[in-house]
């Protein structure tokens, strides 16, 4: 499996900065695109904008409005977007820390936001999706058919400047599943006309019913419904493409299906109780359970390739860069994985309460938790200790004796991992 931390790094301190400005929880954060700002929402019902390009992370705003706790949080463009208990969504500028827009009509917990540009996406516990107008806060659709609280939502963009990759796409899994293609595509001969659904901009969501839904965003119907587990879908995920949706459930399993048919495609059994993330990463997907686990599946076959363990309550949050796996746990501990090994590189500790978000940039791991403090971890030696790692190998490859004095070729392929968001898990 690797060399893990050894007992000396494990007992050292990495961490940087305490910011204990916020009251309550800190639940969610998301970063700017350039990185420079960091959003957080918390129990207290306050939003905090963090700077992160300084020596110190300082507050830079404070977000006050809602009447209830902070759900989720996203920043877009100039705007920071968040959602709450109090049944709203907000809209604030960046620049002066104002309210400018109220999204006013879901009667319930609002739970996640997505937002495409020009739209809004927003699921709630009161059953429904709802598609807003970014500028002006106006409900332009309504998605009603789940019949319990919805917990997560995706965008699936139309594909029509796509439709040879996507063709091949179906035919892969057509074969895959020995399945008859030209029934397939018989199946789905309608998809690319140009009033089809399936042409359109989609969603996808998840709801504790067991059923994920694919909607039309241009009719608001129901295109497919995902059927198979046995209890509360938690999260959702898609391959790079968009072409296969994964669903985690309580059930303790997660299945992958293709989003144009609807169809089961495979079972990834391993978890022993509630997959609460899912985070796709080209060819591979990580989940985390409450097991105590995060693991790592080959996405084409279902197969566990790691599991990481050293938790010791539930790992809420995931997060992967450069080749390391990063976890936030219920036992108040941040860590971090070797990505292909599974051996553990470093323990983040600081925090009294479960840490339910991270990121991680430049060199430091920002990390929210249940004590109402954000914390920030140094990070900077790890790149430097895989590369030396890496070198390592290179190095033994080289002088490896030759044979039949044919020289050995010592060129590797070696993987290089790259930065993906994580869509946290919302409570």
């Amino acid at each position: 499996m690797g060399n893990g931390a050894t007992k000396k790094e494990k007992q050292k301190n990495y961490l940087l900065q305490t910011c204990d400005e916020h009251e309550g929880s800190i639940n969610c954060m998301d970063l700017s695109e350039d990185g420079s700002v960091l959003v957080t929402g918390s129990d207290d019902s306050n939003v905090r904008l963090w700077t992160t390009k300084t020596e110190q992370c300082e507050c830079i705003g404070l977000l006050e409005g809602h009447d209830d706790y902070i759900t989720s949080v996203l920043i877009e463009e100039n705007f920071v977007l968040s959602s709450s208990a109090d049944k709203t969504i907000k809209k604030w500028d960046m620049t002066s820390c104002e309210c400018v827009l109220t999204f006013l009509g879901h009667d319930s917990t609002v739970n996640k936001l997505i937002c495409t540009g020009d739209f809004l996406f927003s699921v709630s516990y009161d059953k429904t999706a709802r598609c807003w107008d970014f500028d002006t806060g106006e409900c332009i659709r309504k998605f009603t058919g789940h019949k319990n609280n919805i917990t997560s939502i995706m965008f699936i963009p139309s594909d029509r400047d796509n439709d040879t990759q996507t063709l091949q796409f179906i035919q892969e899994q057509a074969e895959k599943s020995k399945k008859n293609f030209v029934k397939t595509l018989q199946n789905i001969s309608g998809a690319y006309d140009e009033d089809d659904i399936y042409s359109k901009d989609l969603i996808i969501t998840g709801s504790f019913d067991t059923l994920a839904k694919s909607w039309s965003i241009e009719t608001g119907e129901c295109v497919q419904t995902f059927r198979g587990h046995t209890s509360a879908i938690t999260c959702l995920a898609t391959d790079l493409l968009g072409k296969i949706l994964f669903t985690g459930s309580s059930d303790h399993s997660i299945r992958s299906w293709d989003i144009m048919t609807g169809q089961l495609l495979r079972v990834f059994s391993g978890h022993q109780t509630t997959v609460l993330s899912l985070l796709a990463h080209r060819k591979l997907l990580y989940s985390t359970s409450s097991d105590h686990t995060a693991r790592c599946w080959i996405m084409d076959f279902g197969d566990c390739t790691r599991v990481y363990k050293e938790h010791e309550h539930s790992v809420s949050c995931i997060f992967e860069q450069n080749g390391f796996v990063y976890t936030g746990c219920g036992d108040t501990i941040a860590r971090c994985f070797d990505a292909k090994s599974g051996a553990i590189k470093r323990i983040f500790k600081g925090h009294t309460g479960a840490i339910n978000c991270l990121r991680v940039l430049d060199e430091r791991l920002f990390t929210g938790s249940f004590d109402g403090t954000l914390r920030i971890f140094d990070t900077s030696d790890l790149l430097l200790d895989k590369k030396s790692a890496d070198k390592k190998k290179e190095n033994d490859n080289l002088q490896t004796p030759e044979i039949d004095n044919e020289k050995i070729d010592p060129m590797e392929d070696n993987e290089n991992y790259q930065v993906i968001q994580v869509k946290e898990k919302e409570f």
